[in-house]
């Protein structure tokens, strides 16, 4: 009982908007939960409802973009994956994401010159193995093999085993 009156106490001396905050972090984790489960038309009504609590929810609004791609409206997506990614408020993770959002459209579009400048900066926040070869990819695909090279044998270094970056960098050789 006494457990219950100091929760209760805590929430009464928190903000309302922490509580909003806290909503807007549940709404956002459904529709992150709605987007693997192939459900694209509920994860967008929970990512707009997270962002109707807690309009700085980077998260939601990755999710949101998400959405909008799946559901084929890659201009609105590819708005709400830049507000994403030039928020310098936004985790750099989530940043990453959103870079990684706006390349994903750009190769939808073949645009790949745009992909390999998204993927850059993507990469600058993380460099993971996922990261460094889809980069590399992008660069041969927009006539740039040799940065490419550089790119995938970085990655090679740190990820020995990786067979996409490996696939990659024969790619950039070829």
């Amino acid at each position: 009982c006494a457990e219950v009156a100091r929760w209760l106490a805590g929430r009464a001396a928190r903000p309302a908007s922490d509580d909003a905050s806290l909503r807007g972090k549940a709404l956002s984790d459904a529709a992150a939960r709605f987007l693997l489960e192939g459900m694209a038309d509920s994860a967008q009504t929970r990512a707009t409802a997270a962002l109707a609590l807690d309009p700085a929810n980077a998260e939601a609004r990755v999710n949101l973009a998400q959405a909008l791609r799946v559901l084929g409206k890659p201009t609105f997506a590819a708005d709400e994956f830049a507000r994403v990614a030039k928020d310098s408020k936004a985790a750099p993770d989530i940043r990453a994401v959103a870079y990684q959002g706006l390349a994903d459209i750009a190769m939808d579009d073949g645009t790949w010159v745009a992909a390999a400048e998204y993927l850059t900066s993507s990469c600058a926040l993380d460099s993971s193995e996922r990261a460094r070869s889809q980069l590399g990819y992008a660069l041969v695909r927009s006539a740039r093999p040799l940065e490419a090279l550089v790119v995938l044998r970085r990655g090679l270094a740190e990820y020995p085993g990786s067979a996409a970056l490996h696939k990659n960098a024969a790619f950039a050789l070829f």
